[in-house]
């Protein structure tokens, strides 16, 4: 490893989620199905590295932001421990923070 061991308990790596990273494995079509024995979704990055703190990207318009996020929510909850952590990050979308709430509330 590249930390010391005594530092693996106290580092957190966080997962950015971006807006075209595929989300579960079954989702992949076939022809675009990496071969390099690494995690490609977000469902397999949580198994094989243990994720539990996201960044999740929004794109700002509500109706495809809430269905994505409804369905990352349930990855997670599927796949990761119960102390997971998570930040939005609204790619400068948003003109403030007014128009962010209103975005949350629906």
């Amino acid at each position: 490893t590249l930390l010391r061991k005594d530092s693996l308990a106290s580092v957190i790596a966080r997962h950015t989620v971006g807006l075209a990273d595929p989300l579960a494995s079954n989702e992949i079509p076939e022809g675009e199905r990496l071969d390099d024995a690494l995690p490609q979704s977000l469902d397999q990055c949580i198994q094989a590295y243990g994720i539990r703190h996201f960044k999740i990207k929004m794109n700002g318009n509500a109706d495809p932001d809430l269905e994505r996020l409804q369905h990352i929510s349930s990855i997670i909850d599927k796949h990761a421990t119960s102390d997971f952590a998570f930040s939005l990050d609204g790619n400068e979308q948003f003109e403030s923070v007014e128009s962010f709430r209103l975005h949350w509330e629906r």
